[in-house]
């Protein structure tokens, strides 16, 4: 089986978060659509500080 490093497990729940965080601003810049952008980039980065906290959390208990 191949190792799998923690640097590339934390990128991959990155990676999600900032998938889920592009749904969920998405969908909020529709009920706020004179803050499009703002709204969207706030998903995105929120995703993204989500998926990197959930990361190491899943990626530290294993060692």
């Amino acid at each position: 089986m191949k190792k799998t490093d923690k640097k590339d497990k934390t990128s991959y729940y990155i990676g999600w978060g900032i998938a889920y965080g592009t749904c969920a601003g998405g969908m909020f810049s529709i009920l706020l659509p004179e803050h499009l952008l703002t709204v969207l980039f706030m998903g995105i980065a929120f995703g993204a500080v989500i998926g990197a906290i959930f990361g190491k959390m899943k990626t530290s208990k294993k060692h």
